[in-house]
């Protein structure tokens, strides 16, 4: 996802914006009632807070927008609805700033907090923890000025976590808030059954009998993965920079109809299923982005462990405009399932966050692959 320091800036201050609306009523929130009248009390103290700011539209990558926020059972919704028509790369870059808001998800509440408590303390951590008590999800949500879909994108629940939230059983996932820069902080409590496997010394290959490239191979749990990029050859795959010599080092860049097809016999596309057996596989989402990561060709000291060998590397992306980005900063793996049409799930790995997670985009950005045995 190629994104600029100017969107992020945008994005974080149309964020602060996207607490205006209060809900107007509360329908099965997931809360008991005391619960619910406090954080529905917070939501519309915050509303008045941002009152003067009212008049001025909610921009998000510098797209006119009108914001709405919805608390309903177990789901807390901030959409963000386009005002007017937008063009093809008006779209590209409203989905880029979402999916970096859930990559930033301690800037986003840091930027809320800072802003409301200028003038009363409102954003406590008392709220949070009610909602994380409750296992509410988080939701950012673009729209099109016709309603339909642009993006949506899951904020992870822990991010709205701070030190002040007691690391035990009341808290649902027993961490504390990970620190600015994505690391854990070092009393986090690490999940049951994370563990460290160590790399073998020399890994399997297989041969790919379609152009004679020949990939190494992990065991990881209970599947076996290419431990290299796919780099077969195929309409709609591409080069990073149309360089070949970013293909030797990075495999290829396919789209997703490329990619759905591209792996060799016997081995498939992962299903969002087939990546979140990986990812608790090596330890859980928090840290699962460190053991996968390879040990080299991250950006500012973001490289892995590489702890189960996966070699995963920062590949960077091809954008919708046939742009390139983001060497060095992510990598981004195609999976097989589908979401609302035009998108598709894959999972990211980013080079200042320990995190590996899952992501929907459309169909036509350039991601890499990795192929799971059948």
């Amino acid at each position: 996802m190629h994104f600029t320091k100017k969107c992020i800036v945008i994005l974080l201050t149309g964020l602060s914006t996207l607490f205006l609306v209060a809900c107007g009523g509360s329908r099965n929130t997931g809360l008991d009632k005391e619960s619910e009248a406090y954080v529905l009390s917070v939501i519309e103290i915050t509303n008045q807070q941002f009152s003067k700011h009212m008049e001025k539209e909610a921009s998000i990558a510098e797209v006119p927008t009108t914001t709405s926020f919805s608390l309903e059972r177990k789901k807390l919704v901030l959409k963000v609805k386009a005002t007017r028509d937008l063009t093809d790369k008006e779209i590209q870059n409203t989905k880029m700033a979402l999916a970096m808001a859930a990559m930033w998800p301690q800037m986003i509440l840091n930027e809320w907090r800072t802003t409301v408590n200028k003038e009363k303390e409102v954003v406590t951590d008392q709220f949070f923890e009610k909602l994380c008590e409750a296992k509410v999800e988080f939701f950012l949500v673009a729209e099109n000025k016709n309603g339909d879909i642009i993006a949506e994108v899951p904020i992870p629940l822990s991010a709205y976590k701070t030190p002040l939230i007691p690391n035990n059983s009341d808290n649902p996932d027993g961490m504390k808030a990970p620190d600015t820069t994505g690391n854990l902080n070092e009393e986090t409590e690490k999940e049951p059954h994370e563990t460290v496997q160590m790399p073998p010394e020399k890994k399997e290959t297989i041969l790919d009998p379609r152009d004679g490239r020949s990939y190494e191979i992990a065991q990881i749990g209970s599947q076996i993965w290419l431990a290299e990029n796919l780099h077969y050859m195929t309409d709609e795959s591409y080069c990073y920079k149309d360089d070949t010599s970013y293909c030797d080092k990075y495999g290829r860049l396919y789209t997703w109809n490329a990619a759905k097809d591209a792996c060799p016999e016997g081995w498939h596309l992962p299903s969002q299923d087939e990546f979140l057996v990986l990812i608790d596989a090596v330890g859980g989402k928090r840290v699962a982005g460190k053991m996968l990561k390879s040990l080299s060709g991250w950006n500012s000291s973001g490289n892995g462990t590489d702890a189960y060998s996966f070699s995963a590397l920062s590949a960077g992306n091809r954008g919708l405009d046939e742009g390139y980005g983001n060497e060095g900063n992510l990598a981004i793996f195609w999976g097989s399932t589908e979401k609302y049409g035009n998108f598709a799930y894959n999972m990211y790995l980013y080079y200042n966050y320990d995190l590996a997670d899952l992501n929907r985009d459309n169909k036509g950005y350039g991601f890499s692959v990795r192929c799971v045995k059948d």
